[in-house]
């Protein structure tokens, strides 16, 4: 035998004694299971993504960011340009931000309560496409 127990199932946490749970992988949080980090010693792997597919996700994103940054600064003056007032102008920057403030949540919960067929996300990105596609026609 050896003199040295291999894995205590007790851990001294602030003082007090507290079991390990190593094989359970899940942990329950406001009523939801949720992914915990594995234990060390545990088989388990954790994917880890390369910096580069990172990046890859990323840039569509970066791209939006680069175009609001050069059309942001100049599109009140413009705006006046075309004859529409100061506050006017600036009102029209707002929009956007102010109507995605109240879109986002709504699509995200009719998505999230969505059963269809085709999925869940499928439909709402179909018809958002659809919408965009008529809203840029007129």
């Amino acid at each position: 035998e050896s003199p040295r127990t291999p894995v205590s199932t007790q851990a001294r946490v602030g003082g007090m004694e507290s079991p390990r749970t190593p094989v359970s992988t899940q942990a329950r949080v406001g009523g939801m299971e949720s992914p915990r980090t594995p234990v060390s010693g545990s088989t388990e792997e954790v994917k880890v993504w390369p910096v580069w597919k990172l990046v890859l996700i990323a840039l569509p994103q970066l791209s939006v960011q680069v175009l609001w940054g050069f059309i942001g600064p100049h599109s009140a003056p413009y705006m006046q340009h075309l004859g529409a007032g100061t506050v006017m102008a600036t009102l029209n920057n707002l929009a956007g931000p102010i109507t995605g403030f109240f879109t986002g949540p709504i699509v995200g919960a009719t998505s999230d309560s969505l059963t269809s067929k085709f999925g869940r996300r499928r439909p709402v990105i179909l018809t958002g496409l659809i919408l965009l596609w008529i809203a840029g026609m007129l």
